[in-house]
């Protein structure tokens, strides 16, 4: 009797260390993958959001972008036409320049001619 309650007497206590050491192995080994899978749905919720996000920004970001491009190339057309019509006006300007002295050269030359009419007797 006393061999045998010596040996359940020590051992007892080993085996509930034993079984509360699985215990809490089991328990947070548990808790590691409902964290972990905590921790992917968060990631994966956070992906849908951030899809979700492009979609709604993406769509009226783009409009907006499409739509100032458009400004742009509007603008830059008129630009165009502005310089197309200046450059077309400076040539107007520099061909009457060139004619009035040309017609300066004339008056001159006729001016010339009847001044040595006027002189001649």
């Amino acid at each position: 009797s006393f061999l045998g309650s010596s040996l359940l007497g020590p051992s007892a206590p080993r085996v509930a260390l034993v079984t509360q050491h699985t215990e809490l192995d089991t328990e947070w080994r548990l808790r590691g993958d409902a964290l972990k899978t905590l921790q992917e749905d968060f990631m994966n919720q956070q992906d849908l959001l951030v899809k979700i996000a492009e979609q709604l920004l993406g769509g009226t970001l783009q409009r907006e972008m499409v739509l100032r491009m458009r400004e742009c190339e509007d603008i830059r057309h008129q630009q165009e036409l502005q310089s197309a019509a200046l450059r077309e006006g400076l040539m107007e300007l520099a061909q009457v320049k060139e004619d009035l002295g040309q017609l300066s050269a004339d008056v001159s030359e006729i001016a010339t001619g009847l001044a040595c009419v006027a002189e001649q007797p």
